[in-house]
C-alpha cells in the first residue's frame, strides 16, 4: 500500500461510492468519507467497505475536505470525489512515487464524462487538477463552492501521465434538474 490517505467527500453517492471505494483500496489501507447528510444508502454501503467516515453538516466543499484531511492517517492526502475513479495507470504511478519529496504536489489529468461520454474539447476537455499532497504544505481554501487548493510558493506543482476518471453527469435530466 501507499502511504496515502484518500479523503472523499459525499452526499447522496450511493449510486458512485462502492466503485469509487474499492479503486481508492488499490491504493491505501485510509479511506476517509466525509458525509454530508446522504439519505440514499451511501453510509451503509461505506460501513460495508469499512472506511473510515465523518458524518457533518454540509459547511462547503473546502471545509468537508479539510475536516476530511484532519482525520488522514498519513500526510500525503489524494482528494478525489465520489464519482471520480483514477485510472490503472495513475494508481500504479502512485505505488512508484517518491514520498520523501514533501515539496511538491501532483496534477492529474481529469476525463470527464457527461451522460456516458468523454467530453474531448473545451476546457472539460482539457482538464487537470492538483489533488495529491503533503498536508503539511497545503490546504483547500475554506469557501463554500469552487474550493481551491493553496499551497507555499515553495511547492512545486508536479503533472503525472494517469487519469482520474469523472463521471460528472449523467443525464441530460440530471444536469438541467
Amino acid at each position: 500500500m501507499v502511504p496515502v490517505s484518500v479523503v472523499i467527500i459525499t452526499y447522496n453517492e450511493a449510486r458512485n461510492i462502492a466503485a469509487c471505494t474499492k479503486r481508492a483500496k488499490l491504493i491505501t489501507d485510509d479511506i476517509i468519507i466525509v458525509d454530508s447528510g446522504s439519505r440514499d444508502g451511501t453510509l451503509n454501503i461505506a460501513r460495508e467497505l469499512q472506511v473510515k467516515i465523518l458524518e457533518r453538516a454540509w459547511d462547503g466543499y473546502g471545509n468537508n475536505k479539510n475536516k476530511g484531511i484532519d482525520a488522514a492517517k498519513y500526510n500525503w492526502i489524494l482528494s478525489i470525489d465520489a464519482d471520480e475513479l483514477p485510472d490503472h495507470e495513475l494508481i500504479a504511478q502512485l505505488h512508484s512515487l517518491d514520498f520523501n519529496d514533501i515539496h511538491s504536489v501532483y496534477d492529474f489529468n481529469f476525463k470527464v464524462y457527461f451522460n456516458s461520454k468523454l467530453i474531448r474539447y473545451g476546457s472539460w476537455g482539457n482538464d487537470h487538477q492538483i489533488r495529491l499532497f503533503n498536508r503539511a504544505h497545503a490546504r483547500w481554501l475554506e469557501v463554500p463552492v469552487h474550493e481551491k487548493l493553496i499551497f507555499s510558493k515553495a511547492v512545486t506543482v508536479k503533472r503525472l501521465t494517469g487519469n482520474i476518471h469523472h463521471y460528472s453527469v449523467n443525464s441530460i435530466s440530471e444536469y438541467s434538474s
